[in-house]
């Protein structure tokens, strides 16, 4: 995928961010989750409460520490 490519020669966060959105959207959830942490770890500035929220709603709860680590960013 070319966004994983962009991720793992950059270390942008909007890249991880799009990534997560992406990875969301073909339903892989842990791997929208991972995704996210990196970028928010880059550039807590990057988060995105709308894709956390989403995160977190579809993890079936599964990601309760998520909502906990980006509360702490």
């Amino acid at each position: 995928m070319v966004c994983e490519d962009v991720t793992r020669n950059h270390k942008s966060a909007e890249a991880f961010v799009l990534l997560a959105r992406l990875l969301l959207r073909t339903g892989d959830a842990d791997q929208a989750a991972a995704a996210y942490r990196q970028g928010i770890d880059l550039d807590p500035a990057a988060a995105d409460p709308e894709l956390a929220a989403q995160l977190e709603a579809d993890d079936g709860g599964q990601y309760d520490d998520l909502a906990k680590y980006l509360k702490l960013r």
